[in-house]
């Protein structure tokens, strides 16, 4: 998956990036913009990505005014300080609104359903996220052998580890 982050605050944006890559280190973050007319003349070179990350403040205004300027129809998940703009975001090819600071659970959630939505038509996910004690760690699928409900628990059998008890259920993972 390409991403492309539109964010004016540098710490902001390598949040983002770092949780993209703790999600998938396959994902490529293919640029950033720090302004609306950075992004514009993104879009406008032919800038190509399969998911925005959008902040709604700019140095120079509203994230709004790129859809102003020029047709995007890529998805985009809002991130922003502030609760306001959520009507406007979903019109505006919004998937998701994240407010800031990001917790990894939160932005977990949104990118695990944008792979559900794009499952439809592409491949499936190689991995899963297994809550062990209030963290996330990631899972290939192909490194699981079995799950075992135990209790409350379920334990992930692993090929090379020890077994992972979590305390989730299997609809919470599928």
């Amino acid at each position: 998956m390409k991403v492309y982050i539109i964010e004016d605050e540098i710490p902001a944006a390598e949040k983002v990036e770092r949780l993209l890559k703790r999600y998938d280190e396959s994902i490529e973050v293919v640029g950033r913009a720090m302004s609306v007319k950075q992004a514009v003349d993104w879009v406008k070179s032919g800038g190509d990505a399969d998911l925005l990350f959008m902040d709604i403040q700019l140095t120079d205004g509203l994230s709004f005014d790129i859809f102003k300027e020029v047709n995007l129809d890529i998805p985009v998940v809002f991130t922003t300080a502030y609760n306001e703009y959520a009507i406007e975001a979903f019109k505006a090819n919004g998937i998701d609104y994240l407010l800031k600071p990001i917790s990894f659970e939160r932005f977990l959630k949104s990118v695990n359903e944008l792979d559900t939505k794009s499952t439809e038509t592409a491949q499936l996910p190689n991995h899963i996220f297994i809550s062990i004690d209030r963290q996330q760690q990631k899972v290939l699928l192909n490194e699981i052998l079995y799950v075992e409900a135990k209790g409350d628990y379920l334990r992930f059998m692993l090929e090379k580890d020890k077994p992972l008890l979590s305390k989730m259920t299997l609809k919470s993972i599928l």
